[in-house]
């Protein structure tokens, strides 16, 4: 039997990925976008390793 398993993204992966997109598809934050991702991190809703990446790709750029 055959069983696909669906999982929902976690809200704060968009983030990542905007910063995360390679030389040509990265992006900066819009005011909006930082705000947003910036209340999720106060109010501790990102996992351990999504902070460590946003904060990784916020140094490289």
């Amino acid at each position: 039997m055959l069983t696909t398993t669906f999982y929902k993204e976690h809200p704060f992966a968009q983030y990542i990925r905007i910063l995360g997109n390679g030389k040509k598809g990265v992006r900066p934050l819009t005011q909006e976008e930082a705000y947003s991702a910036m209340k999720m991190i106060m109010a501790d809703e990102v996992e351990p390793a999504q902070l460590g990446a946003f904060m990784m790709l916020m140094r490289g750029g």
